[in-house]
Formats: C-alpha cells, structure tokens, sequence
C-alpha cells in the first residue's frame, strides 16, 4: 500500500515536467484580455486595459490577483504584458 502512494505522489511531481517542453497556447479574449490554460483548470488570465494578472482554478475556484512582472518573465508573455519593466 505505502508503495502505490508513493508512486502516485513521485506521479504527480514528476508529470508537472511535461510542460516544460512547450509552453500551453495564449488565447486572445475581447476587450484586451488574455488566458493561458496552464493544467487541468488552472489558468492565468491578464487584463491589458486594466493592465492586471490573475491566476487559479477557473471556473470552478477563483482567481487571485498577482504580479505582472514575474508572469512577464516567461518568453510567450513578454510582447502582450508591454507595461512592466522586463528586466
């Protein structure tokens, strides 16, 4: 029993490293807004006119309000999150 949990937790840790390869796809929404489907319902959302960043379980959870300079970091949201310092 101990070792189908354990291989069930290594599962999960190391399925995450799938998505390091290539970046989910950014959907541009109307009125300026932005959503990336990171995994399974998790996603990121960006407002460009209210110039806010949003991440969580959608739509069944919430969203929670984050910096927009460290989602601006990641080389797909550089040329659509244009009003943070990049450096």
């Amino acid at each position: 029993m101990k070792k189908r949990i354990i291989f069930a937790v290594a599962s999960v840790l190391f399925s995450q490293c799938v998505f390091a390869d290539k970046p989910p796809k950014i959907k541009e929404r109307s009125n300026g807004m932005y959503t990336q489907q990171i995994h399974q319902g998790y996603i990121y959302l960006v407002d460009t006119k209210a110039e806010l960043c949003f991440a969580g379980l959608w739509p069944r959870g919430g969203l929670t309000e984050f910096d927009c300079k460290n989602l601006a970091k990641r080389d797909e949201w550089k040329k659509i999150i244009v009003w943070v310092d990049q450096k």
